[in-house]
């Protein structure tokens, strides 16, 4: 007992020895650093009239906006079971133990050790026996007089935040291909649902042929033009069927599980409201894009590692204390030894490998200043195109519509004409195949405007926000 409690009193005086040195050392050679400046449009060149705009935030569960209950449930199923997603997590994870392995550098190195140990020693003459205890602390500080520790930290905090947005951006692309994907199969059902009405209709017309031909009322001409029609509408089946079959495979992906049939409430892409999307301001988009804050961040990082660079160029002090007591038993004299010394090391000669590093982390930053520029730049070009693409379907998928109705009314009177004699039979055909690729447009019209309001949210940030 008499020799612990003068090991604790010594181990008192080392902290105390040590803790000096770690509050009053330090200071920065982490450059100022400000993030690139853009000259921002003041609307979106979609948007001819800036009050137009709206400056709404985008709800985190965007795809609610389609008011489709299975979308949600298919979107909340990627959300925890999308295998990028679960890595992206598990690399977070990374992230933090690293920032935690930086932060104890903030405090010293403190390790203990006992021993024991016994001998006799026997002669003719008599018989001895001796015990020791020894029992130690030793601390060890590097003190961060130039900063090189607190950049590190600093570095590596940066480095945390930028995987978590880069999680962040991943799991917008995850969840607009979950999204593309669960209205493609929608269309995939729909377009087979379309290939078997058009194979119907087409039958039913090969049939007209083919009694007008055995009566002599046709000739084999028209008879082979309309069985070349219906193998056309075959073949065209059986491309829905494989496209029906991969659509729900790459959905099933999307998943995280094994490819399986999926079934959706509504089978056709009618029953889904396309969302009117707030654009918001130009100005806004640089707080939007989880791909820009990861840049962001990264550009962060960069400019603490050249802190760490310049501060190898300057003498490194690590300080170490120990404590030491030994004693023949537990309950008797002890020999203490307290020691305290410190080491200076200064770079002399390293053949240039100092400065050399010094270049790379400021070249490393300067490519990283191009990526960022970029990515802002791309991100602008994404909300241009997405806004186009929306309107333009928009208003491709109402002519379409129209299209179609025409078309199959087109097709009903000539149908009825051909019946009654007042037309020939390649008008008839010409119809027939009008209506079919009517119809087909229309439904991949309808696909192009769900998936094109997908990359307007996409594009705008899917209602992340930086802060």
């Amino acid at each position: 007992m008499i020799i612990m409690k003068r090991f604790f009193k010594r181990f008192n005086i080392l902290i105390t020895v040590i803790t000096f040195p770690v509050l009053t050392s330090g200071c920065s050679l982490v450059p100022d650093f400000e993030m690139p400046s853009f000259e921002l449009p003041s609307f979106w060149n979609y948007e001819s009239e800036p009050e137009n705009i709206s400056s709404k935030e985008i709800d985190l569960e965007w795809w609610k906006e389609f008011g489709d209950d299975n979308l949600n449930k298919i979107m909340q199923e990627a959300l925890d079971n999308n295998n990028d997603l679960r890595s992206s997590i598990a690399r977070i994870n990374q992230s933090r133990a690293s920032l935690k392995i930086k932060n104890a550098s903030l405090f010293p190195d403190i390790t203990g050790a006992a021993s024991s140990s016994t001998s006799r020693t026997e002669t003719s003459s008599s018989n001895s026996s001796s015990n020791s205890f020894t029992s130690g602390v030793d601390v060890s500080y590097q003190l961060d007089l130039f900063g090189s520790e607190s950049a590190d930290r600093q570095s590596a905090q940066a480095s945390l935040k930028s995987t978590e947005f880069r999680e962040s951006a991943l799991r917008l692309t995850v969840l607009s291909d979950t999204a593309n994907a669960y209205f493609n199969l929608i269309s995939s059902k729909e377009r087979l649902d379309i290939a078997n009405e058009n194979l119907q209709s087409a039958k039913y017309l090969l049939e007209i042929v083919q009694s007008r031909f055995d009566v002599g009322r046709l000739s084999y001409l028209e008879l082979s033009q309309q069985k070349s029609a219906y193998a056309s509408v075959l073949a065209a089946r059986a491309s829905a069927e494989e496209n029906l079959k991969n659509a729900e495979n790459s959905l099933s992906i999307l998943l995280g599980k094994l490819p399986t049939k999926i079934t959706t409430q509504k089978k056709s892409l009618d029953a889904i409201r396309v969302p009117t999307i707030a654009t918001g301001l130009p100005s806004e988009l640089l707080q939007r894009r989880p791909d820009i804050a990861e840049d962001e961040q990264d550009l962060i990082a960069a400019n603490a590692n050249i802190g760490i660079a310049r501060a190898a160029l300057f003498p490194s002090i690590n300080l170490t204390s120990g404590a030491d007591i030994s004693a023949a038993s537990l309950g008797g004299s002890a020999t203490n030894v307290l020691s305290a010394a410190s080491s200076l090391s200064v770079p002399i000669f390293k053949g240039g490998s100092i400065f050399a590093e010094l270049d790379r982390v400021k070249e490393r930053q300067n490519e990283l200043i191009e990526n960022y520029r970029k990515t802002v730049i791309t991100a602008f070009r994404e909300v241009e195109d997405a806004i186009a693409a929306v309107r333009s379907n928009g208003d491709r998928e109402r002519q379409l519509r129209i299209s179609k109705e025409e078309a199959e009314k087109s097709y009903d009177l000539s149908l009825q004409l051909f019946e009654a004699g007042s037309i020939d039979f390649q008008n008839l055909l010409d119809s027939q195949r009008s209506m079919l690729t009517a119809r087909d447009s229309y439904s991949q019209a309808k696909l192009s405007r769900l998936t094109a309001a997908v990359s307007l949210y996409k594009a705008l940030g899917g209602g992340f926000r930086k802060n």
